[in-house]
């Protein structure tokens, strides 16, 4: 089923821009990095790879050191980067398994250097964000694969049918930027976003150039002066060498479905998500579950950093208590992406710290918890620890994200096999795997350590649709929270899952 992906990427003409863009996108992944350079002059593409954040093992000046012993850095016209976080504990195989992916050719040069990886030459080249599962990626010959991830498979794919027929052909998921000296003149790289748009893509214009890349906020954040908009699902876009742009629109938007956990989680709060500000949205979420949820007894408002910091003052607001900053976080990783439960744990302890003055004042309080959502329970558990060595009366905890995980009314398991980290069959505080059942609300409250309040699915949509998403039951994904399979090959991943792991 391959390595699945929720990941950063971009494309840049210029070294500089580049590094900063997917550095600025590390939120969505700190496992794996790695870029790709492209000159039509030399009628070549060289890429590096590397395992942990951007700048650990390359920093700027070390990955123009790298790519100037090769040729000019100035005669590149363009770059792609990527930082991942997978889905699976593959610790042996980070290197392997990071992106760039690449198709050697004949005067390939590829060497190992235990914590990076440098490939001179290549035929080909992907960055990618999302998850494609191999039924829809028939007559790759499986000889030539040198890793199981799908992005080789995807990039292998474009190169022998097309990049019309990759839209048509295979659904999703995937926004991705690829170049091949077969299939396209070295140069031109090719962008594409499937036709449910799931994981998100934009485009700009920075110095008559096109640059692009998962979020608009970190196009902005690097000098885009003008902002296309969204990447849109069902459509190839050719970026030629000289920074210009085409776009050939494949499928219609028909059957979007963009990601309702980018929305609550995932993307950075100032990006703008198929036009809907992502800041915004957690707002609503926080003014909605001030309707829903009623706890006139609570004192104080605080919150798991960062992601909820919008909802939790929102919700503040509107029982008229005070928001008080308890947590910090001393840097912006997230313990979600860590490849195992060991990791993440280690990640928690070491990242998440009470202020102390700040939280000296729930001392003897009733306070709610706020958090985007509770997949694992990893988070909340600890940050409830914390409140309570400070002496607080009583935690409620809130999550402005429904039930995750859950069985859904045709009893099947949850979650997403299409590129973020929640598996159907996960370790979800929502369900009891033994029993093959969603737990009860007190049965969850038991396991976390407080009272535990949800937002409804139907609250949700209401706070979407008040931050201007129209439609999202029918044009959002939610099947993580039990909502409908958006498409075949999602369904045939949950039954080999199943499959794999016993009738469970």
């Amino acid at each position: 089923m391959g390595v699945r992906h929720n990941c950063g990427w971009c494309v840049a003409p210029t070294l500089h821009d580049t590094y900063r863009i997917i550095k600025d996108l590390e939120h969505r992944g700190r496992e794996a990095g790695g870029m790709f350079a492209v000159s039509h002059l030399r009628n070549r593409i060289d890429a590096v790879k590397w395992v942990g954040p951007i700048g650990d093992v390359f920093d700027l000046d070390g990955l123009n050191d790298f790519f100037e012993s090769l040729i000019p850095v100035r005669e590149y016209d363009y770059f792609g980067a990527h930082n991942r976080y997978a889905t699976r504990g593959r610790k042996d195989l980070v290197l392997y398994d990071a992106h760039p992916h690449i198709i050697a050719g004949p005067d390939t040069i590829v060497e190992d250097h235990g914590i990076f990886m440098t490939m001179e030459n290549v035929d080909g080249a992907i960055v990618h964000n999302g998850q494609v599962d191999e039924v829809f990626l028939s007559g790759i010959d499986e000889s030539l694969l040198t890793t199981d991830c799908d992005s080789e498979r995807l990039l292998r794919y474009l190169v022998n049918h097309g990049p019309e027929q990759l839209i048509r052909n295979v659904p999703g998921t995937y926004t991705l930027a690829a170049v091949s000296k077969e299939n396209c003149k070295v140069g031109d790289i090719v962008i594409a976003r499937d036709r449910f748009g799931v994981r998100p893509g934009y485009h700009a214009m920075k110095d008559g150039a096109v640059i692009a890349g998962s979020e608009d906020w970190a196009l902005k954040k690097n000098g885009a002066n003008r902002i296309f908009g969204n990447l849109h699902p069902g459509t190839i876009y050719s970026v030629s060498s000289n920074g210009k742009f085409s776009k050939g629109k494949v499928l219609p938007d028909e059957e979007r479905k963009g990601c309702v956990f980018e929305m609550l989680y995932i993307a950075n709060e100032e990006s703008t998500l198929d036009e809907v500000t992502v800041g915004r949205v957690r707002a609503q979420m926080g003014r909605q579950m001030a309707k829903e949820i009623k706890l006139p007894g609570v004192q104080f408002v605080t919150y798991v950093p960062r992601c909820p910091r919008a909802a939790a003052v929102a919700l503040a607001h509107e029982w008229g208590v005070e928001s008080v900053q308890a947590f910090m976080k001393t840097q912006k990783r997230r313990s979600f992406m860590g490849p195992d439960e060991v990791e993440r744990s280690d990640s928690i302890k070491s990242n998440l710290h009470l202020l102390r003055k700040n939280a000296e004042l729930l001392r003897g309080k009733i306070v709610a918890l706020i958090d985007d959502s509770i997949v694992r329970g990893n988070n909340i558990k600890y940050a409830i620890k914390l409140l309570n060595e400070v002496g607080v009366q009583k935690i409620h905890v809130l999550s402005y994200s429904p039930r995750i995980g859950i069985y859904d009314e045709f009893g099947r398991p949850s979650g997403c096999v299409d590129g973020t980290d929640m598996p159907p069959l996960d370790n979800f505080v929502s369900v009891n795997r033994k029993e093959r059942r969603n737990r009860t609300l007190e049965e969850i409250s038991r396991e976390i350590g407080a009272e535990v309040h949800y937002l409804s699915l139907e609250g949700m949509f209401k706070a979407l649709e008040n931050s201007g998403v129209r439609d999202p039951r029918d044009n959002m994904c939610y099947r993580c929270m039990g909502g409908p399979i958006i498409f075949g090959g999602v369904e045939r991943k949950i039954q080999l899952t199943v499959s794999a792991n016993g009738n469970i």
